[in-house]
């Protein structure tokens, strides 16, 4: 449609220097002269939720985004920018047995939490918390609340479900991290298709989690083995 309604004087303005308008107007740029774009920013610096601070002893910061998830067309489509703005070098690839991947700190009343990792974890109350995380899980569990409509935030959602601590201290800080937004402005059905469903089908997060990944496993094993070749 763009295309059609486009002429040689056609001039674009692009609203936010987030990722998402830079993106945009990088897209942009390809298909009509460059100088015909305009981008407007209302802060002083582009890039939106991602910027980064540096301390004086080389440890990094990051107040938005801190990786890039490869999974499904948006991570081919992200990793495709990267290397189309020669930044492919740059890249880091962090693997799941890395110590660094499994350990998460939150910054919260004025120091950095570590949060629980394995199974122990879970029966430990770690700050900012007030509560184990598994006894978190068994409430959630027995929850019978529903939503009050088709779709909500994540923050509802996560509020509704699990309470106001992990709403605030897990579901926001990983949003910003994957999404770079905030989960109160986040849809859940559009950000956690799978997690929505659970609820939907399984009248808990937790439990639909749990049966959804033996009936995935029930099922693979039912599928004849294809081979792909290339």
């Amino acid at each position: 449609y763009m295309r059609n309604r486009m002429s040689r004087n056609s001039r674009f303005v692009v609203l936010g220097g987030g990722i998402a308008g830079l993106s945009a107007a990088w897209r942009l740029a390809k298909r009509v002269e460059p100088s015909s774009i305009t981008l407007l920013e209302s802060s002083h610096r582009v890039g939106g939720w991602i910027a980064s601070t540096r301390t004086e002893d080389g440890g990094v910061f990051e107040h938005g985004p801190r990786s890039l998830r490869l999974a499904g067309n948006a991570g081919r489509a992200a990793i495709c920018l990267v290397e189309e703005l020669g930044l492919g070098d740059q890249v880091l690839p962090v693997l799941p047995r890395n110590k660094g991947a499994r350990r998460r700190l939150i910054y919260g009343d004025g120091k950095m939490n570590e949060l629980m990792s394995g199974v122990a974890g879970l029966f430990r109350t770690v700050e900012p918390f007030s509560e184990p995380f598994a006894r978190v899980m068994m409430r959630e569990v027995t929850r019978k609340n529903s939503p009050v409509c088709e779709d909500e935030t994540v923050d509802q959602f996560c509020e509704r479900r699990f309470g106001r601590e992990v709403a605030h201290w897990l579901a926001d800080p990983f949003c910003r991290g994957i999404f770079a937004g905030s989960s109160k402005h986040l849809s859940m059905k559009s950000c956690f298709p799978n997690v929505y469903r659970y609820e939907r089908q399984y009248s808990s997060v937790i439990r639909g989690a749990i049966l959804s990944k033996k009936d995935s496993l029930l099922t693979d094993q039912k599928q004849p083995l294809t081979c792909w070749y290339h």
